[in-house]
């Protein structure tokens, strides 16, 4: 009995573990694309300092 709570205890564990490396991919994957899509909006307004645009909007920081 101990050894089948001890089993399923470490399945918990290990689903867990595989869970937060999975959201911390998806949550690299999405800062890179807001960097990159800002990069894209930098390069098409002729800035390359990532400064405010004209409109008053601030550029996106990857806490956003």
């Amino acid at each position: 009995m101990a050894t089948l709570l001890l089993i399923l205890d470490m399945v918990r564990r290990v689903r867990r573990v595989n869970l937060r490396a999975q959201v911390r991919a998806e949550l690299a994957e999405e800062v890179a694309a807001k960097e990159a899509a800002g990069q894209g909006q930098d390069a098409e307004a002729g800035t390359s300092t990532g400064a405010a645009s004209d409109s008053g909007e601030r550029p996106a920081s990857p806490r956003d």
